[in-house]
């Protein structure tokens, strides 16, 4: 079987192109920059110019969507924000044009989403019958990024997407920033610290595109978070206690992450407490619920 991945050469599309291919699946990619020593296939695709190399489509059972604007790359400018809206919705819209003039219908469409739909809330846990918080860019950015996603279903492609919390891996995103201090046996919270953090470990994020790809009934949308969130400053404590035998925990203000990130502030200051309801209503099995064991593992194997 054949996966296509757009958005493959970031942290999870490398991660989980390997992931595939040991479970023996074909995994070619879409790229705006396809380098000639790429470790997979990968074709040409520009989301603003309307391009794509239609030939990468040939063979392909899956289509996978991982691309976007970073969320962290640059701080949240009118600009900026409307660049991590446009980068999500357009690369669907773009996808499914061409789905469309090609005749070609793939057995399933996956896209990467984000818990930011949910919002900041301390006292609600929210699974995927919750509702989107009704204020803030990251509600607004995930909603109109899931209508995008969802419109795949007009044309008769059976379509999921997965809500994905803080993806925890050493070579990027979060956890790669706090190492950097970690190993130094320091490590910092931010604001109170009481604030719910929904993670995962990247590999059983894998683990859940591969049960969407493998399950033909798994449609909708899914929450990619461990069943187990803990507060900013329980994921610090862990991550520094797991790195160093002596590590330190100090606080970070919550007024000066504001002055420094302004509206940004808010992916270290939500708090946005989420269970994979439906994941575990279909008897998936996370291989690392525990903080400690996903710190422990990620630091062990350099994943």
């Amino acid at each position: 079987m054949k996966v296509l991945i757009a958005g493959g050469a970031g942290l999870l599309g490398n991660r989980l192109s390997e992931y595939l291919t040991k479970g023996g699946y074909s995994v070619v990619h879409l790229s705006r920059n396809p380098q000639p020593d790429s470790k997979y296939p990968t074709f040409h695709w520009d989301v603003e110019k309307k391009i794509i190399d239609t030939s990468v489509f040939n063979d392909v059972d899956f289509v996978i969507n991982l691309a976007g604007e970073g969320i962290a790359n640059k701080k949240w400018t009118k600009a900026q924000k409307e660049k991590i809206i446009s980068s999500r919705v357009e690369s669907n819209q773009l996808l499914k044009a061409t789905f469309i003039e090609n005749n070609f219908l793939p057995k399933k469409y996956i896209s990467a989403a984000a818990i930011g739909y949910y919002g900041n809330s301390d006292t609600i846990e929210f699974d995927e019958n919750s509702k989107p918080a009704s204020s803030g860019f990251l509600p607004e950015c995930c909603q109109i990024w899931e209508n995008a996603i969802q419109d795949m279903q007009s044309i008769g492609i059976p379509t999921a997407w997965i809500r994905i919390g803080i993806v925890l891996s050493t070579q990027g995103g979060a956890l790669q920033k706090m190492l950097q201090t970690a190993k130094l046996g320091l490590n910092t919270y931010f604001g109170n610290g009481k604030q719910t953090s929904s993670w995962i470990h990247i590999d059983d994020l894998c683990k859940i595109f591969l049960h969407l790809l493998e399950n033909e009934k798994a449609i909708g949308v899914y929450n990619g978070c461990s069943p187990a969130p803990v507060s900013n400053y329980q994921m610090s404590k862990v991550i520094a206690k797991e790195i160093s035998p002596i590590s330190f925990v100090l606080p970070l203000p919550a007024f000066l992450l504001k002055i420094i990130f302004g509206e940004m502030s808010a992916l270290l200051l939500d708090s946005t407490k989420v269970f994979p309801k439906k994941l575990i209503s279909e008897s998936f099995i996370f291989e690392y619920t525990a903080l400690e064991k996903a710190i422990r593992d990620l630091w062990k194997r350099k994943i």
